[in-house]
């Protein structure tokens, strides 16, 4: 499949970690989801740790609030090319 532009809201979802530095020097990954189109940020989740198993339920949560996309853009991180994530 050919890397769609976001044409209109809801069509591609992008899937990312941002950092967030702390006072006592820490530096979590926090994913997020943002909307291509409308540059919408539409989850951003904060624990300790995040591995695959906490990646699905998230985008679960997100395509049950704002429906499915037609293309979800990620990078290559572990927790996000996890086959589980991918499958």
């Amino acid at each position: 499949m050919l890397n769609p532009g976001a044409t209109q809201p809801n069509s591609v979802l992008s899937r990312d970690f941002v950092r967030a530095w702390f006072t006592n020097g820490k530096a979590p990954r926090l994913p997020s989801a943002l909307d291509e189109h409308t540059r919408e940020r539409l989850g951003l989740e904060v624990a300790r740790s995040i591995e695959h198993q906490h990646v699905i339920p998230i985008l679960s949560r997100l395509m049950r609030l704002r429906g499915r996309r037609a293309f979800i853009r990620s990078d290559h991180s572990t927790e996000f090319a996890a086959d589980p994530v991918i499958g």
